[in-house]
C-alpha cells in the first residue's frame, strides 16, 4: 500500500464549552480555518503597520472551502465578528477584507465549577425534567377525560333522540 500525506487542522476545544457552544458547526470550521491561515501569515510576516498579523481570506475562497453560498459565507463571518472571535478591515471596493483572527481566547481554559454546584444543577435539571413528565402526563390524562367526556355526551345524545323517537312511535300505536 502507499502511503499517503495527510494534512489536519487543529480544532480549539474551547469552541464547544459555554460560549460558543451556540456558534453553528459551520461558524466553528471557519474559525478553526482562520487560525490556521493566520499560521501562513505568521510564517510569511504577513502583517499591518503595527505589526498584527492578519488573514486575507475572500468570501469565494471561504464558499469553496465550506462548500456553502455567498450568503451564508458573509453570514458566517458576520456572525464571528459579532462575537468577537475576529475583526475585519474593509480595504476598499473589489479588495478582499483583512481579518484579525483574535486568538486570546484561546488562551484562556474555563475553570471547572466546584462539585457541589455541578449536583446543585444536575438536581434542578431532574426536577426540570420531572415538572415537564408531570405536566405530559397531566394533559395526557386530561384529553382522555376530554375524549370521554365526548362519547359520553353523543351516547346521550344518541338516547334522548332514540327516546324521543320512541316515544312518538308509541304513541302512535295507541
Amino acid at each position: 500500500m502507499a502511503s499517503r500525506s495527510y494534512s489536519f487542522v487543529k480544532f480549539p476545544r474551547i469552541l464547544l464549552q459555554a460560549p460558543f457552544n451556540k456558534l453553528s458547526s459551520d461558524g466553528k470550521l471557519l474559525y478553526t480555518l482562520l487560525i490556521d491561515r493566520l499560521g501562513y501569515s505568521e510564517k510569511t510576516g504577513l502583517a499591518d503597520e503595527s505589526g498584527q498579523e492578519y488573514v486575507i481570506y475572500t468570501i469565494n475562497q471561504v464558499c469553496d472551502a465550506l462548500g456553502c453560498k455567498r450568503d451564508k459565507a458573509m453570514r458566517l463571518l458576520r456572525h464571528l465578528e459579532a462575537i468577537g472571535l475576529i475583526s475585519r478591515q474593509k480595504l476598499g471596493r473589489n479588495r478582499p477584507d483583512r481579518i484579525y483572527v483574535h486568538t486570546d481566547i484561546l488562551d484562556r481554559t474555563p475553570a471547572k465549577a466546584p462539585k457541589k454546584q455541578r449536583q446543585e444543577r444536575t438536581s434542578a435539571h431532574s426536577r426540570k425534567s420531572q415538572n415537564a413528565t408531570q405536566l405530559r402526563l397531566r394533559q395526557t390524562r386530561l384529553f382522555s377525560l376530554r375524549i370521554n367526556l365526548s362519547r359520553l355526551h353523543k351516547t346521550r345524545l344518541i338516547d334522548a333522540e332514540s327516546a324521543s323517537r320512541n316515544k312518538s312511535v308509541m304513541t302512535d300505536y295507541l
